[in-house]
């Protein structure tokens, strides 16, 4: 965002100031993550109070805080009703002062990696803002408008959605010219009670596009025509690697390359993330740069630089010499066959590590059951897993599953279990923390793996 004096903050958006005047040229939630700079906005919730983190704050170089009640930290502060508020409305402020053309994207699987891979490629074509992480919601969002300059060429905003309504909302604080979705899937259902309503939330980002607006749309997905009405006001893009009719598509080569097809011409990428998923990813990808004004020659350089992302499909040696594939990060029953389906389609012998898959809704017990038959169908030979639902999966599996009480009794059997040469998956939820398990079995220091704080 354009640096602004606090005071002029106040009188723009209200509330009333304490302490001298100052400059600020960011914002933060995270006294961990402050930049010099930085208005740090204390936001209360259940667990922790952001008001206590205000000192930890300036001592990172935050100049101000935005509050809802003074303390006694030295900091100037900013004192509102809605610190959320606040931020939303420095959020579209920071988005109306920029001239950057804003891509959204969402799906209910490999939205951070289309958005990690349109990234590398309009980097190539000018100055690129994006997403951190996942920061894909209502907190996430309105930070990644406010780190928006007004001299950057291009913005991808990643939004994510738990019940109907939040994609509207992201993508009108966003206001992208450019909307991708990736898929619909069963992921989040407690919020949404079927993948039918998954698949028009996802779809209320095409209606808050401009009627210039570009609508990128997967061709392969079943809900494509639900999509295409949603965004009949504007441009449409789609993309196949399924041979359905498409602008974009794409075709596997024998030498693991991925022909890309545009009206116009053919390119040939060569992608460093593996699965057949990735190649759809990378479709998308396309799609939505071609559309944001990169060439052919642009979309295969950046493709093939995008580097793989820890704990989704990351390929970590492993204790005993078994080949160990973090996938951690996430997962939903889309998410794990795509993960099991580029495991098994070498001649490794594949395990499969489980933690529990969330939000699932009133199936979660009858899709991790699937998800344990379909894991023995595709080849793979055992199965340990961990969680209450996951004990469904290992039913579902039968001989060769084994369920375990605690993450730490997994490690154990696994370890003990492990012999050279085996692929072994490790999946599960955020909430299963089996980003513990992956780090276990790849021998880190405790404390070393990645944290899911």
């Amino acid at each position: 965002m354009e640096p602004i004096r606090l005071r002029s903050l106040t009188t723009e958006f209200g509330g009333e100031c304490r302490g001298a005047e100052v400059s600020v040229t960011g914002v933060a939630i995270d006294s961990r993550q402050v930049a010099p700079g930085d208005l740090f906005i204390a936001l209360a919730g259940d667990r922790v109070d952001g008001h206590d983190y205000i000192d930890a704050a300036a001592s990172a170089g935050a100049v101000a805080a935005l509050v809802t009640r003074y303390t006694d930290s030295e900091l100037p502060q900013w004192r509102v009703d809605n610190p959320h508020r606040i931020l939303i409305e420095l959020a579209c402020r920071a988005r109306s002062a920029s001239g950057a053309r804003v891509l959204g994207v969402t799906g209910s699987n490999g939205k951070t990696t289309v958005k990690e891979m349109i990234t590398t490629i309009l980097a190539r074509c000018g100055t690129t803002r994006s997403t951190r992480g996942n920061l894909n919601n209502e907190l996430g969002v309105p930070l990644t408008l406010c780190g928006i300059e007004p001299r950057d060429d291009f913005a991808v905003v990643e939004m994510g959605c738990g019940k109907p309504g939040d994609i509207g909302l992201l993508a009108s604080w966003a206001r992208p010219h450019i909307g991708v979705v990736t898929n619909a899937g069963p992921a989040h259902l407690t919020g949404f009670g079927s993948v039918a309503a998954v698949a028009d939330c996802k779809g209320e980002l095409f209606e808050e596009l401009p009627a210039r607006g570009w609508a990128i749309i997967n061709a392969d997905d079943p809900h494509a025509p639900v999509w295409e009405q949603k965004a009949a006001h504007c441009h449409i893009q789609r993309f196949s690697l399924d041979g359905n009719a498409a602008e974009v598509t794409g075709i596997e080569r024998d030498d693991g390359g991925l022909d890309i097809r545009f009206e116009d011409m053919t390119v040939t990428a060569r992608l460093p993330l593996p699965g057949r998923h990735n190649r759809s990813n990378a479709l998308a990808a396309a799609a939505a740069a071609r559309a944001a004004g990169a060439d052919p020659e642009t979309i295969v350089a950046g493709l093939a630089a995008v580097s793989t992302m820890d704990g989704r499909l990351q390929l970590r040696a492993g204790i005993h010499a078994m080949e160990m594939v973090d996938d951690s990060y996430n997962a939903n029953p889309a998410s794990l066959a795509a993960a099991l389906e580029t495991l098994t389609a070498t001649t490794a012998p594949v395990w499969l590590v489980m933690g529990d898959m969330a939000e699932l809704g009133e199936e979660a017990a009858s899709l991790h059951r699937r998800a344990g038959e379909y894991a023995r169908e595709i080849g793979v030979e055992r199965l340990f897993a961990t969680g209450e639902l996951s004990a469904h999966a290992v039913e579902g599996f039968g001989a060769g599953g084994d369920w375990f009480a605690s993450r730490s009794a997994l490690i154990e059997a696994v370890t003990a279990a492990a012999v050279p040469g085996v692929r072994v998956l490790v999946k599960g939820s955020r909430s299963a923390a089996m980003d513990e398990v992956a780090a276990a079995l790849a021998g880190d220091e405790p404390g070393e793996g990645r944290s899911c704080s």
